[in-house]
Order: C-alpha cells, then sequence, then structure tokens
C-alpha cells in the first residue's frame, strides 16, 4: 500500500511540474514568448464573415499579445476600398473603423495587389490608410512564421 501511494504521489509531483511547460507551448499565457502568431487569410466580402474575421483576432492581439495579420483576398478587397461606404451590423462599428482600430493597436493589414485590381478594380490610392500591398516580402513572413497558425474565412 506504501508502494502505491509513493507512485500516486510521484505521478502528481510529475503532472503538477509538467502542466506549466505543456501550457506555454501550447497557448498558455506563455503566447508570446513562445513565439507564436496569428495569420488570418479573409476572401469573402461577406459583412458577417468580415466582422468574425477581423473581430476574433483582434481580440487575440489585444488579450494574448501576439502579433495578428490579416490577408485580404479574392472578393474581401472590397472591405478595403476607402471609397465604398463601410458596412456596420446593427449596432456595430463599420468595418473600416474596426480594421482602424486593429492597426492601431499593432494589428497587420496586408492586401493581395492582384486581386486589389482584378478582382476588386481598385489602385492602391482607393486603400483606407495603413494597408499594405501583399507580396512575398510582406505576406510570407507572417504566415510561414514559425509556431503561426493559420485561419481562413
Amino acid at each position: 500500500m506504501k508502494k502505491l501511494w509513493l507512485m500516486v504521489q510521484s505521478l502528481l509531483l510529475a503532472l503538477t511540474l509538467a502542466t506549466p511547460l505543456w501550457a506555454s507551448s501550447h497557448g498558455g499565457h506563455g503566447a508570446a514568448a513562445s513565439g507564436q502568431s496569428l495569420f488570418v487569410n479573409i476572401a469573402s466580402d461577406d459583412l458577417n464573415r468580415a466582422v468574425m474575421a477581423i473581430g476574433m483576432p483582434h481580440k487575440v492581439l489585444q488579450m494574448k499579445k501576439i502579433p495578428v495579420t490579416l490577408f485580404f483576398n479574392a472578393e474581401a478587397v472590397r472591405l478595403l476600398n476607402k471609397n465604398i461606404p463601410a458596412h456596420a451590423r446593427s449596432g456595430g462599428a463599420d468595418i473600416h473603423a474596426m480594421l482602424r482600430s486593429f492597426m492601431q493597436d499593432g494589428g497587420v493589414v496586408i492586401v493581395c495587389p492582384m486581386c486589389m485590381t482584378q478582382v476588386g478594380g481598385m489602385t492602391a490610392d482607393d486603400l483606407i490608410e495603413g494597408v499594405t500591398l501583399g507580396g512575398p516580402d510582406a505576406t510570407w513572413p507572417p504566415l510561414f512564421a514559425p509556431g503561426a497558425v493559420v485561419l481562413s474565412y
């Protein structure tokens, strides 16, 4: 019986010591220090998807303090056009205001240049302020960063 009790105590001690290490390497409080980041691919200009694709990552940026990049491509590029009125859900901020707040908090917004011209019929002058034109130097580092998590909307 003493041997069984000793084994149980040893197992509990091992779990107690291992839990903080596991949590920090799997998105716990040490997320920023562990090199994690979030890359969000946004391909739809659907308002509900856009609100989720901007709002949830913004909370991650604010609360987890990890780098967040939003990448707009396909039809989603239209959401970045300053010449089109920004839509808002009832009682919510409009998409442009959400993006400005996200960028003010340190978030990065990148647009696919080919999609911008070919799908959106836009030029760089049509973009809201603060948006970066994509390309290998702008898009690939956050997309392929070690520890990057990629979401798609």
